[in-house]
C-alpha cells in the first residue's frame, strides 16, 4: 500500500499490517499545522480500515491543547473505521499532558525511554 499524501508535517511507512505515521514537527501548535496533519491522518485511515495507526511523537517537544482535541477526533475515526489506535516514542513531558487530561485512558501510549 502506498500513500500519496502532500503533506509537508507527515512521513508515512506501511509496515506489514500496520502504517507508521512519523509527524515530522517538533512544535504542533499552529492551527493550520494541525488541520494538515488532521486531514492526512483522516486519509490514511479511510484508505487503511482494520489497520493499527501508529503516530509517532520522536520529534515532538511541545504541541498545543488544539491538538488535543484534534486527536480526540482522530480516536473517533479509528472506532469508525475499526482501526486500531496507537500513540508511540511520546516524551515524558508530553505524557504528563495526558494524564492530567486524563486522555491516557482513552489513547494506547508509548512514552520514549
Amino acid at each position: 500500500m502506498r500513500f500519496d499524501l502532500n503533506n509537508s508535517h507527515l512521513e508515512v511507512e506501511p509496515v506489514y499490517e500496520s502504517i507508521f505515521i512519523r509527524i515530522r514537527d517538533s512544535k504542533v501548535t499552529d492551527e493550520q499545522v494541525i488541520t494538515q496533519i488532521e486531514n492526512g491522518v483522516t486519509e490514511i485511515v479511510e484508505q487503511s480500515p482494520g489497520k493499527l495507526i501508529i503516530l509517532d511523537f520522536a520529534k515532538v517537544k511541545f504541541m498545543s491543547s488544539s491538538f488535543l482535541g484534534s486527536l480526540v477526533k482522530m480516536q473517533k475515526l479509528m472506532q469508525q473505521c475499526k482501526c486500531q489506535f496507537k500513540l508511540s516514542n511520546m516524551d515524558e513531558s508530553i505524557y504528563k499532558v495526558f494524564k492530567i487530561t486524563k486522555l491516557n485512558k482513552l489513547f494506547t501510549i508509548e512514552i520514549r525511554k
